[in-house]
């Protein structure tokens, strides 16, 4: 495998007719989303239906659960596979609520979620 360092839009374009045989792109990770437009190939019927439910689900719970079943099949079908890992982790009040991990574990990104449960 070649090693190059492309521009912005030599990588998107050439990622666009699947021109490639791994790539590490830092500029827009929604490109890496396996839906029916995937441009990396992927295909699997199972994951479409299920990432249209994710979109419409209006209940947390019901939402974490379609990803699960998501990343399940991901562990399975392994449609791409990241070039590093990416470790992030947050420290938060022991009694802060609304946080689970991996699926909701970023208080920024959550924040609407979360609540303080009073100290006895």
């Amino acid at each position: 495998m070649d090693i190059a360092t492309l521009s912005r839009g030599v990588v998107y374009q050439r990622y666009k007719v699947s021109d490639f045989d791994s790539v590490l792109y830092a500029f827009n990770t929604s490109l890496l989303r396996t839906t029916q437009y995937s441009s990396i190939g992927y295909d699997n019927p199972q994951i479409f239906k299920l990432h249209e439910y994710a979109r419409t689900a209006i209940n947390p719970d019901e939402h974490s659960a379609i990803y699960r079943q998501i990343m399940a099949i991901h562990s399975q079908d392994i449609p791409h596979t990241f070039l590093y890992p990416r470790v992030d982790f947050y420290v938060v009040r022991k009694n802060i609520r609304g946080l689970s991990s991996p699926l909701r574990a970023n208080p920024y990104r959550y924040v609407e979620h979360l609540w303080i449960e009073e100290e006895d």
